[in-house]
């Protein structure tokens, strides 16, 4: 008997050995060391389904019964069962043109490495951070808004998850009251240079 390579799977997915042999037996059968659940178990190929929120890995041990007068031969296979990857860039925010944005709010686990990315020209302190600071381009700022993506790149057999969020940059209020002027004391003014 020979229970096949040891495998990796996402704890989103189930898992069934496509390497696992036996010759001459009576019969067979799978048990498991998991918090999941295992069919068709006197199979070559039973199905194992991870336990709800399982990850980190477990034994298969495959046993076949052999027929009298030989012994029953058992051997084992781990399957390492990888955490799905989550991300939140965190909810959309608004900051004023010369400012800078810090993204404290976002979020992830399970994952392998991280990227931001913006749909504008600014730029990260660190875009591999979780928490980094984004500065706004000028480009950014006459567009109003950017949006900024962060992917939660996932372990082996997991896939990746983006998550996005809106940075809205309001324009710094302008003033001018306009130029000095001289008046008579006989006279009314309005500014005619104020903008």
């Amino acid at each position: 008997v020979d229970a096949g390579n040891n495998d990796i799977i996402c704890q989103t997915e189930t898992f069934s050995p496509t390497t696992a042999v036996s010759q001459f037996y009576d019969q067979l059968l799978w048990t498991h060391n998991g918090a999941g659940t295992l069919t068709a178990a006197n199979t070559l190929t039973p199905v194992y389904t991870p336990g709800a929120g399982e990850t980190g890995t477990i034994t298969l041990t495959l046993e076949a019964k052999a027929l009298a007068p030989c012994t029953d031969v058992t051997d084992q296979m781990q399957l390492t069962i990888n955490e799905q990857a989550q991300a939140s860039a965190g909810p959309s925010a608004t900051i004023c043109e010369g400012s800078t944005f810090a993204l404290t709010a976002s979020a992830a686990s399970g994952y392998d490495h991280l990227l931001w990315a913006s749909s504008g020209s600014g730029t990260f302190s660190n875009d591999a951070d979780l928490n980094p600071v984004y500065t706004p381009s000028n480009a950014d700022i006459l567009a109003g808004s950017v949006t900024l993506t962060l992917t939660a790149f996932a372990l082996v057999s997991c896939a990746d998850v983006p998550s996005a969020m809106t940075l809205n940059i309001t324009r710094q209020v302008t003033v001018d009251a306009g130029n000095n002027d001289i008046i008579c004391q006989t006279e009314t003014f309005s500014p005619t240079t104020a903008v």
